[in-house]
C-alpha cells in the first residue's frame, strides 16, 4: 500500500517537472506571440527594472531586440541571424520610438546608439546593420 503512494507520488512530481519545464514555457511563448505589438511594449515596460533596458525575444534565426527607456519609451530593432551575427533589418534602427510613436531627437538617437553599442560589447552575438542602414 505505501508503495503505490510512493508511486503515485513519483508520478504527480514527474507531471509537475515535464509541465514546468516544457508545456507552461510553450503557452507563455503563444500567447506573447499572440499579443500586439502595442501590448508587447505595454507589458515590457511595465516589467523593465532599469532606466535602460534590452529585452531580446527570438524564434529561431531571427527575432526582435527591444530598447526600453525610462520605462516608458520603446525601440524595437527586428533582426536576423546572418553569419552568427544579429543583423538589424530595419532600415533606419534610430528614426522613431516604435511606443510612443515619435521621432528621436538627436540626443536620443546618440544615446540609442552608445547602448546598442554597449550591449554588443557585452554578449557574444555581435550585432551588425544590414546594407539598408549603413546607406541613410
Amino acid at each position: 500500500m505505501v508503495l503505490i503512494w510512493i508511486l503515485i507520488a513519483v508520478v504527480v512530481l514527474v507531471l509537475i517537472a515535464v509541465c514546468g519545464l516544457l508545456v507552461f514555457p510553450l503557452i507563455n511563448n503563444h500567447v506573447w506571440n499572440s499579443l500586439t505589438e502595442e501590448q508587447q511594449c505595454l507589458t515590457l515596460t511595465q516589467k523593465a527594472r532599469k532606466l535602460t533596458e534590452f529585452k531580446n525575444l527570438s524564434s529561431g534565426t531571427q527575432g526582435r531586440l527591444y530598447y526600453v527607456v525610462n520605462k516608458r519609451k520603446v525601440l524595437i530593432y527586428p533582426w536576423r541571424l546572418n553569419g552568427g551575427q544579429m543583423e538589424i533589418v530595419k532600415a533606419d534602427p534610430f528614426d522613431c520610438w516604435n511606443y510612443p510613436a515619435r521621432s528621436l531627437t538627436q540626443e536620443e538617437r546618440k544615446k540609442a546608439q552608445e547602448d546598442l553599442d554597449e550591449y554588443t560589447q557585452k554578449h557574444r552575438v555581435k550585432i551588425i546593420y544590414s546594407q539598408i542602414s549603413k546607406e541613410q
